[in-house]
């Protein structure tokens, strides 16, 4: 068994090399039959594929393996996307077919991106895929074909499938837990779930705005809350994009909504929540709260009519960010607009 999936969360500064993009993962040699077995417990879905490889080939990828799994050139920098533990036995079976693999593969489209196939897997957990399709930029929308899609294990393994002329001798089906019910199906395709963030943003809005008109500084503070996860996230973003080795999140036009610039409004907001009222009250409370709203709100309806106009310019698919961000934006700058004249 040689796994390309190996890595150290224990090692020296590994989330900042996360976040640079500096990922190093290892392959690992060890018996397949306790593995597999492991797998079978673990109450995965196992099949296995004999290849139909010729002597030559059979003997140049098992050097190449033992090879690559010595201590000194086990270790490669890991892309989530080209380079990562599924494309490296993609690149080992173009190889045992002299590119046969690759030439076949590449003539063939893919049903998705990058980010739509990634979105297949994640769709049980729409938090976290917002906020990592958030944190990536346009390179990942472009039209893929059947090569680049093989950075998905599935993807991989239909392909060995498909592979025409084949090089599969026999599929063995050990386990199959697909009618179990026992772990996350992901979905057969894309799915828009641009609808669903644009309710969830209306209906985020719709609450805050109900909570401001009975409790003022409470939904003040909630705002400022938001206001500081954004521009953290932001922060994260904009370091990301000028410091990352990550291209995927290079280019991305999500920092024009958010970016460390609303730490100015979360600290208005802030004061607007803990200020005395009697003695404290003036006209200015909470005003760059509002204005941070109101341009977040205006940025993102420019960003709208300027993907309209220049869609071959402006590829980016975020349009589920902008239609989550823009009510809380209205709500935002509306709440902290008629809260002022409620202090006076």
């Amino acid at each position: 068994m040689y796994d390309y999936g190996v890595f150290d969360p224990d090692q020296k500064n590994f989330y900042l090399n996360f976040a640079r993009g500096r990922m190093y993962y290892s392959v690992w040699e060890s018996a397949a039959p306790w593995r597999i077995e492991e797998a079978l417990e673990e109450k995965r879905d196992v099949k296995v594929i004999e290849l139909a490889l010729s002597p030559e080939a059979k003997l140049a990828t098992i050097k190449f393996l033992q090879n690559n799994a010595t201590e000194e050139n086990s270790t490669y920098l890991y892309h989530f996307y080209d380079d990562n533990c599924a494309t490296r036995i993609r690149d080992i079976l173009n190889a045992a077919t002299e590119g046969d693999l690759q030439r076949w593969a590449e003539r063939q489209p893919a049903s998705a991106s990058f980010r739509q196939a990634a979105q297949r897997y994640l769709s049980h957990s729409p938090i976290i895929f917002w906020a990592l399709d958030f944190l990536q930029g346009r390179n990942i929308d472009r039209p893929l074909n059947r090569y680049e899609e093989m950075f998905l294990p599935e993807s991989l393994h239909q392909a060995v499938l498909d592979f025409s002329p084949s090089i599969v001798a026999q599929e063995t089906i050990l386990q199959d837990t697909s009618d179990t019910g026992v772990r996350f199906r992901p979905l057969a395709n894309h799915v828009n779930r641009d609808p669903f963030y644009a309710l969830w943003g209306m209906l985020l809005a719709i609450l805050l705005y109900l909570l401001g008109k009975r409790y003022v500084k409470f939904t003040s503070l909630l705002y400022a809350l938001l206001l500081m996860g954004l521009g953290i996230l932001g922060s994260v973003l904009l370091f990301m994009m000028s410091f990352s080795d990550m291209d995927m999140t290079w280019f991305n036009e999500n920092i024009i909504l958010v970016n460390p610039l609303l730490f100015v409004g979360m600290g208005s907001a802030f004061s607007a929540s803990f200020a005395n009222r009697k003695k404290h009250a003036t006209r200015h409370r909470g005003i760059l709260a509002k204005r941070t709203f109101q341009g977040m709100f205006a940025l993102g309806i420019a960003l709208v009519v300027a993907k309209g106009l220049l869609p071959t310019l402006l590829v980016q698919d975020n349009l589920k960010v902008i239609l989550l961000l823009l009510p809380i934006a209205l709500s935002g700058s509306t709440f902290h607009g008629w809260s002022n004249r409620e202090q006076l």
